[in-house]
């Protein structure tokens, strides 16, 4: 995976992604605010008393999601400790490759206004890490692997879901570009990870995974496939992954009708 493709927890409406580089986040203009066993953490001077709070506060909560993942996952990754960045430049967070252990957490929007919801941006680029260490068919730069980060970094913060990364009601209300509703991106995988319509079904899918059929995180995570689908038939050995995903989905969600979902786990 190339190191300059971005990797980015983010709202339909981020450019950062085309307007800045590891050269332009990686300045001199950041001080270290602390270390713990995995993590090294660093604020941009400009932030000010806010970055320092950042930090602090992922300080407080990264060694809690590191040792939650490494349960799901069974495995640490290489090259650690993580270097996590508080930056003023970009919204959500990201990273420069599926496996790069240096993290951006943007500040300049009002996305993430709580400390958990920090921690949850930095957890969501901690399980594509993880996945690209230890199950590399979780792409981050897919919508499975995108749909994971999310799911799970939400599992481990379920207070503090960030209502503007919800894509779970574009899936099922919107149609596409193409004029396509609630298409099956089950059987198949979206080679990108910013397209809400991907996305918002594979968040569906993993949570309704866990827990409409009750299976675990670490079962979840340890069956990654090339698709949604085979995931599903390495859990169940069932080759109806999509019609009866689809089946419940529309039980619940009736097509043409609004969800009103502010959620991406809406059986819980």
């Amino acid at each position: 995976m190339s190191g300059s493709r971005w990797r980015v927890f983010a709202g339909s409406t981020d450019t950062a992604a085309t307007t800045l580089s590891p050269e332009a986040l990686g300045g001199p203009d950041y001080s270290q605010i602390g270390s713990t066993p995995n993590f090294t953490i660093f604020a941009q001077a400009v932030l000010g008393d806010r970055g320092v709070q950042i930090a602090n506060a992922l300080l407080a909560g990264c060694e809690g999601s590191y040792s939650t993942l490494l349960d799901w996952f069974a495995a640490s990754p290489a090259g650690l400790p993580f270097k996590v960045y508080v930056t003023k430049d970009i919204n959500g967070a990201m990273h420069f490759g599926c496996n790069d252990t240096e993290i951006y957490v943007g500040t300049n929007d009002a996305s993430a206004p709580t400390n958990n919801g920090y921690n949850l941006l930095l957890a969501a680029e901690l399980v594509e890490v993880f996945s690209a260490s230890i199950n590399p068919q979780w792409n981050c730069g897919f919508s499975n692997g995108e749909g994971l980060s999310r799911v799970l970094a939400n599992a481990i913060f379920p207070q503090d879901e960030l209502r503007d990364f919800v894509t779970s009601s574009i899936w099922l209300d919107k149609t596409t570009p193409g004029g396509r509703s609630r298409q099956n991106w089950v059987d198949q995988t979206d080679p990108e990870d910013t397209n809400g319509f991907s996305i918002g079904c594979s968040v569906l899918f993993l949570n309704w995974l866990r827990f409409v059929l009750e299976l675990s995180w670490s079962q979840i995570s340890g069956a990654g496939a090339s698709t949604l689908a085979q995931t599903y038939q390495a859990l169940t050995n069932g080759g109806d992954a999509w019609t009866r995903f689809k089946a419940d989905m529309d039980a619940r969600f009736p097509p043409g009708q609004p969800s009103n979902l502010t959620t991406d786990n809406p059986f819980v």
